[in-house]
């Protein structure tokens, strides 16, 4: 199971710095099951997008991370909030600077704690759940 993210427009903010991103994905809390029989993933991995928005596969057979571009690679499931916080500055800042392009990134449970979990994510259109995106800049002269 993965999700394509996108962030629309990121080359429309200009010269600017970042000084934060963070994207929120909230976890829908009615598909959890009962006593938690379904608690969602506790960290995720992050994977570069190709121009089609399929993984980017590295010589060596493996997916390559986002974690050269984020400090975010694995954000922890807040249990307490319901949501994953994926802190991804440094990922927008080298898009917004054409550093790279903007083909998006795939967000995976990782394969290591991969197990009978389970995590609905609140797409574009859920009127509470959906995901929120904050970007902190500032304008250079």
């Amino acid at each position: 199971v993965r999700n394509f993210v996108r962030i629309p427009d990121l080359n429309e903010l200009g010269n600017v710095g970042i000084s934060k991103a963070e994207l929120i994905l909230k976890v829908d809390p009615e598909f959890l099951g009962s006593n938690d029989r379904y608690a969602p993933p506790t960290q995720l991995s992050l994977v570069v997008a190709d121009e089609n928005g399929d993984p980017t596969i590295l010589e060596d057979g493996s997916l390559l991370p986002l974690r050269d571009l984020t400090s975010g690679l694995f954000p922890p499931y807040n249990a307490e909030e319901g949501t994953y916080n994926i802190i991804i500055t440094q990922y927008v800042q080298d898009v917004v600077s054409g550093k790279v392009s903007n083909t998006g990134f795939l967000i995976l449970p990782r394969p290591e704690t991969y197990r009978m979990n389970r995590a609905v994510i609140g797409g574009v259109n859920h009127p509470e759940l959906a995901p929120e995106i904050e970007i902190f800049y500032f304008n250079f002269p």
